[in-house]
This record gives C-alpha cells, sequence and structure tokens, in this order.
C-alpha cells in the first residue's frame, strides 16, 4: 500500500528486477512512490531474468555484491578489512 509509505518511518530500499519480472512494473511503481516521498531507494533493472531468478548461487548473479555495497555504503554492514575488497 502505496499511501503507508512515509519519509521517516519507511526504511531505505534495494531493489532489483527484470524487464521480463511480471511483478517489474509493480516494482518500478514502488520505487517511484518511495523517491516521491523522499525515501532512500536503490534501483536495478536487468533485460532478462524472471521472478525470484537471481535468488540462485549461479556465478552470473551480479545483485548480491550490489546490494552488499549498497549495506556497506550507508554503514549498514561494515566495510570488509583492507586486502579483501
Amino acid at each position: 500500500q502505496l499511501d503507508k509509505v512515509a519519509r521517516n518511518i519507511t526504511p531505505p530500499f534495494f531493489i532489483t528486477s527484470a524487464t521480463t519480472d511480471k511483478f517489474s512494473i509493480g516494482a518500478s511503481h514502488f520505487a517511484l512512490a518511495l523517491r516521491e516521498r523522499h525515501v532512500p531507494v536503490e534501483v536495478h533493472l536487468y533485460e532478462k531474468g524472471g521472478h525470484a531468478e537471481g535468488v540462485s548461487e549461479r556465478t552470473d548473479n551480479q545483485w548480491p555484491p550490489m546490494a552488499a555495497d549498497w549495506l556497506r555504503r550507508r554503514e549498514i554492514i561494515a566495510q570488509p578489512p583492507a586486502g579483501k575488497r
């Protein structure tokens, strides 16, 4: 429910989706609603990939390191030790 998105109580979001996922339109609308309400949001939209397809352990999975980087930039998780980056 987008009407419940509020600037001071809604946490930042990291959203990934694929244009071939039927939920990508909803994810895009949600991201825009967050932006409109000044809630921090980062969005990555891939050309291909089904719903939850990127949750697998495949080596071509790009979003897990991107999400980890986002969490580090927000200081939610610690930076890796020097030499482990």
